[in-house]
């Protein structure tokens, strides 16, 4: 009889052993990704709280809580030119519960920032894309050109005397205004800010001859005729501006840089994890509530797939590295 029993046991723990080895039940770790999410969830925002980003966070963590059923914390980590909320989500358990708020300013950070910790290519996995917003071409109203051709005319024709300004060195301002100068044949300037504002200010005085600005920064200033809008970068018209062309439609090489925004996790976080991020952002995305706060922010809804985003993350990227090289740009 205990010949007979003790067989049984042995039997019994022979086929526990190979169901485990074969999968056919949950470990631990499966168990836990399966029941995600069990606990809130950081959402981290690069930058100080208020802000266009900020704001933005502010409207898509709620309505993600509501579809994931569980709290989601918008943290904010400003700093270093977003990288030390980059570097903090990189370095993060790969669980699905610490989550950044990334925007294009992690694909110029790639080649433009120096000694960083992570790497953004390896170390972080793409969610979902939220939105961008595209720049706006202006130019001072005191400034005589109307459309894009009398611009170009007139860049032409001062190559020497044309000044554009920007928030700083590798800001999409910066390589913006630079890209257009290359397209255009002039030899433009281009004049660093310690912020948006004071370039803004520079530029509705006259004092700079253009700037690319993010839609939401120079809307009141073309609303009262205080700055002429030109072109915009990206591939599509905005609704707001439906009278003001695309680069690429004006037969410029190359659409321009746009902003965007959308949420990344630390690389190994588990497949059904991100699977489940990715449908839940889809659902707040195409709410068109959301829709409609999103552009109260200039910001165009366009949603993007783990796999969709991380194609055009690392497209942009490549972009930006390729004209930074080429310029031989460095961070001040």
């Amino acid at each position: 009889m205990n010949i007979r029993a003790i067989g049984k046991n042995s039997l019994g723990k022979a086929l526990l052993l190979g169901a485990a080895a074969f999968g056919l039940f949950n470990t631990p770790a499966a168990g836990a990704a399966n029941a995600y999410p069990a606990e809130p969830i950081k959402l981290i925002v690069p930058f100080s709280p208020g802000g266009g980003v900020d704001n933005l966070t502010r409207i898509i963590a709620p309505k993600l809580s509501a579809i994931l059923k569980e709290t989601v914390l918008v943290d904010n980590k400003p700093g270093a030119s977003a990288n030390i909320a980059a570097a903090y989500v990189a370095h993060a358990k790969p669980d699905g519960y610490t989550l950044l708020m990334a925007s294009s300013i992690l694909a110029v950070q790639y080649s433009l920032g120096k000694h960083l910790s992570y790497d953004a290519l390896k170390d972080l996995t793409a969610v979902g894309r939220v939105g961008y917003g595209p720049y706006v071409l202006v130019t001072p109203a005191s400034l005589p050109v109307k459309n894009f051709a009398e611009f170009k005319a007139y860049a032409q024709a001062h190559s020497k005397s044309l000044f554009y300004g920007s928030p700083g060195v590798g800001s999409g301002h910066h390589l913006n205004g630079l890209m257009l100068a290359d397209a255009l044949h002039v030899d433009a300037s281009h004049v660093a800010y310690k912020g948006g504002a004071l370039a803004l200010t520079d530029l509705l005085a006259g004092r700079l001859t253009y700037m690319f600005a993010i839609k939401n920064e120079v809307s009141q200033f073309i609303q009262q005729g205080k700055l002429t809008p030109l072109a915009l970068t990206g591939a599509a018209r905005a609704a707001d501006l439906p009278n003001v062309p695309t680069l690429k439609e004006l037969g410029l090489p190359d659409e321009g840089f746009t902003t965007w925004w959308g949420l990344m996790a630390p690389t190994g976080t588990p497949a059904n994890v991100i699977q489940k991020l990715d449908a839940a952002l889809e659902k707040v995305m195409a709410d068109p509530a959301t829709q409609k706060s999103l552009q109260n922010l200039s910001v165009t809804p366009g949603f993007m797939d783990a796999q969709a985003f991380t194609t055009f993350f690392r497209s942009d990227v490549t972009r930006y590295a390729k004209l930074i090289k080429s310029k031989k740009i460095e961070a001040q």
